[in-house]
C-alpha cells in the first residue's frame, strides 16, 4: 500500500509457506478487527492532504489505519492476505461489500464446466478449452447463473469473455487491471 511509504512485512527467503505476505517488521502493528487488518507504525501515513473525509474513512480515532485488506494470521505469525473489503460494487443501486457478494459469484462461475477461471467486477471468465469457440455459451452461462442465484446477482451486464484472469504470485485477482481493461472507474462496478 503506498499508504505505508515502505514495506510493512517481510518473508524469508527459505520461507515455505505458500501465500502469506510474511511477518510484520519491527515497530509495527497489526490488529484484526472483524477480519479486517489495522496497521499502525512509524512508516504509516499521518493522513491525506486536505481530505478529511477520506482521513475519517481510512484511519481510527487512536491511529489505527484500516487497510481495506481481510486477512489471518497462522501460529507461526505469518499474514495472509484473503480478500478486500473496501472494494464494492453497485447492485440495484446500493453499495453492496464485494467480499461476500463477489466470492459466492466466482465460486458459482467456477463450478461450472464450460469456465476454467473467473473474477466477477462486471464478470469476467476465461472458458474451459471446450467451451471456447462455441457459440452462444456466454448466454447458457448467464442463463445458468440466473437459475442459481438471487434476482439481484444475476449477470445483468453479460460476460466478457478472455484468455487469462491477471493475478499477482499469491493468486489474488487483480481487479483494477480488469477494471482499466474495461474501462470501469473507481472501486466500484455495475451489475
Amino acid at each position: 500500500m503506498t499508504e505505508t511509504t515502505c514495506i510493512i512485512s517481510v518473508t524469508q527467503l527459505d520461507d515455505t509457506k505458500r501465500g502469506t505476505v510474511g511477518m510484520l517488521l519491527p515497530n509495527m502493528s497489526a490488529k484484526l478487527v472483524d477480519g479486517e487488518i489495522y496497521r499502525k507504525g512509524p512508516n504509516i501515513m499521518k493522513g491525506y492532504l486536505r481530505n478529511p473525509r477520506a482521513n475519517a474513512e481510512t484511519f481510527t480515532t487512536d491511529g489505527w489505519m484500516k487497510t481495506g485488506d481481510a486477512c489471518r494470521f497462522d501460529a507461526d505469525e505469518n499474514i495472509f492476505v484473503v480478500d478486500r473489503i473496501k472494494e464494492l460494487i453497485k447492485c440495484k443501486g446500493f453499495q453492496v461489500k464485494i467480499k461476500l457478494f463477489v466470492t459466492e459469484l466466482e465460486d458459482l462461475l467456477l463450478s461450472n464446466p464450460n469456465i476454467e477461471d473467473a473474477a466477477v467486477i462486471g464478470s469476467t471468465v476465461v472458458l474451459s478449452a471446450p467451451a471456447r469457440g462455441r457459440m452462444n455459451v456466454e448466454k447458457e452461462i448467464i442463463s445458468w447463473v440466473a437459475e442459481r442465484v438471487a434476482n439481484y446477482k444475476r449477470l445483468r451486464g453479460g460476460i466478457e469473455v478472455i484468455d487469462t484472469i491477471p493475478k499477482n504470485p499469491s493468486g489474488k485477482i487483480l481487479r483494477r487491471l480488469l477494471r482499466d481493461r474495461s474501462g470501469l472507474k473507481g472501486a466500484s462496478s455495475k451489475l
